[in-house]
């Protein structure tokens, strides 16, 4: 049956005993394989309805099984290989990102004058918006976040900071372009409501997002 037929060119391709399919071929059902079992039963003589091939049909059931099986091992392989690989420039691009996305961190703490535990507060909020852990929040995901912490905004001017801090144009951001779309919200805030510092509103920000994502409380 199809089925086991599959199966089969598996085992072969796989090296699993192959062996004994290219004997059963080689000798013929009824002198090799379908009487036995390996559970010690009757085995499965009465499937076996066709006889071996002669001298010269046996040497090509070799060669056949041969080119089959190197070539079938050699797919599976080459699939095998082709997995790894293609996982491991994966994880080496992300960690070349993840690496990127940190220095750009650092070089905003040094041009904004900001202390690490500031940045904390970010990124513990970003964490937050980042429901996939995919390292990259979206712009309904981040306007959403924002109105969670009970204060309006207008959604045309965060679509426009967002396209500003979006340097890729691909609709979602990393942690520095929050970090930067954070600013810019800090900044706006502070000279709406006449502050001359960076500062005030836009701590109570990151702070009330901080406490809505903590639910026991402890910090």
């Amino acid at each position: 049956t199809l089925h086991i037929a599959l199966i089969t060119l598996f085992r072969c391709s796989t090296l699993e005993d192959w062996t004994d399919v290219m004997y059963t071929n080689m000798y013929g059902c009824d002198v090799y394989g379908y009487g036995h079992s390996l559970s010690g039963g009757p085995g499965i003589a009465e499937m076996c309805t066709k006889k071996g091939p002669d001298g010269f049909g046996q040497l090509l059931v070799v060669i056949y099984f041969l080119i089959f099986v190197t070539i079938g091992a050699l797919v599976l392989l080459t699939l095998f290989i082709g997995v790894v690989t293609t996982s491991m420039e994966e994880a080496t691009q992300d960690m070349k990102a993840a690496l990127e996305v940190e220095k750009m961190v650092g070089d905003i703490m040094v041009e904004q004058n900001m202390a690490k535990e500031m940045v904390d507060i970010y990124r513990v909020v970003f964490s937050m918006l980042d429901l996939d852990d995919g390292g990259t929040i979206e712009e309904q995901e981040l306007i959403i976040g924002l109105k969670s912490t009970g204060r309006h905004f207008n959604e045309e001017e965060m679509t426009r900071k967002f396209s500003e801090v979006d340097e890729d144009g691909s609709g979602e951001i990393d942690f520095a372009e929050f970090l930067m779309f954070m600013i810019k919200v800090k900044q706006e805030v502070s000279q709406d409501e006449g502050l001359g510092e960076v500062g005030g509103p836009s701590e109570r920000i990151d702070e009330e997002a901080v406490d809505d994502g903590d639910g026991d409380e402890d910090g």
